[in-house]
């Protein structure tokens, strides 16, 4: 439950930075999440599936770009390519870390090893889970 705190507190102060300086929040949004979510692995987890935690971390990118989107309002064409392009980044790299960061939550909630075919399920479910959120956002 500490992952989650945390996370949500990361979360809120990052949106805070992005009120106050825009510009430093759409720089580096591509490397904030990608670290707090591999942050997060150090601390307990309480034995949450995969199942809840990822779509939780694809959320938390997803409430901060809307978030993001409904403060700032670009209305210049130049905004939203650079807003659209942070997204694409963030969502990329947070895809990656977030393929290790499911396996090692699978490798510390089993105490006999992951097979080929549960690594084969929790790829394909973080791939999922991204692409949804990809969808989502091109929707909004």
């Amino acid at each position: 439950m500490r992952a989650e705190l945390f996370n949500i507190l990361a979360l809120i102060i990052w949106l805070l930075i992005g009120y106050v300086n825009p510009s430093i929040h759409l720089m580096f949004t591509f490397f904030f999440y990608p670290l707090v979510f591999a942050l997060s692995l150090a601390l307990p987890h309480y034995d949450f599936s995969n199942y809840i935690l990822i779509p939780f971390y694809f959320i938390a990118i997803l409430i901060d770009n809307y978030v993001f989107k409904i403060y700032l309002g670009h209305t210049d064409q130049v905004g939203k390519d650079l807003f659209e392009l942070a997204f694409y980044i963030t969502l990329c790299a947070s895809t990656v870390v977030l393929l290790f960061v499911s396996y090692s939550i699978q490798k510390q909630n089993t105490t006999n090893g992951i097979n080929s075919i549960e690594l084969i399920k929790n790829i394909s479910y973080v791939i999922f889970c991204s692409a949804i959120s990809l969808l989502i956002f091109k929707k909004s």
